[in-house]
């Protein structure tokens, strides 16, 4: 019996019940433990700050678009993926984005939703659904018993 060390997730905004994480489970990100999901939603968080600031506007106050980026994923709970896909989206159509409080207005863009859905409908077609042929049988047939003199004295 092996003793797997428990960490607390270091993800400010952690939305399981107890924080801890066990060791098999964590995900390590430099020094510090994650669950699985709040490890993508930070890497997501931390992609769009970057994408942000290098491709949209380096003079950004950068309290203000974590602020802005914090209202959308945890009090509007809209996917992290998403928001990191929309700002991607906007960027490669080239969408004027002036300030940070503008990614509330790509978020609700039709034209992202459905190109979004379309995705979300690709990676699902590339699963592949495979059924296991079980060489077991799954039911057993037992010989009824005839009825007739035969069988009247056993």
């Amino acid at each position: 019996m092996t003793n797997s060390k428990t960490y607390k997730c270091a993800f400010r905004h952690c939305s399981h019940e107890s924080c801890e994480v066990l060791q098999d489970e964590a995900v390590k990100l430099g020094n510090r433990y994650f669950h699985e999901d709040c490890a993508n939603t930070y890497k997501n968080i931390n992609a769009i700050k970057v994408l942000y600031y290098e491709k949209v506007s380096n003079t950004v106050v950068m309290p203000q678009l974590t602020s802005v980026i914090n209202n959308i994923i945890f009090k509007k709970h809209v996917d992290s993926g998403y928001l990191l896909f929309a700002l991607q989206y906007a960027i490669n159509i080239k969408r004027k984005i002036n300030y940070p409080q503008g990614l509330h207005y790509i978020i609700d863009d039709f034209r992202i939703k459905n190109s979004w859905e379309k995705k979300q409908l690709q990676s699902i077609g590339k699963v592949k659904f495979e059924a296991k042929s079980n060489n077991e049988t799954m039911f057993q047939v037992n010989k009824l018993k005839k009825k007739g003199l035969d069988n009247l004295f056993n």
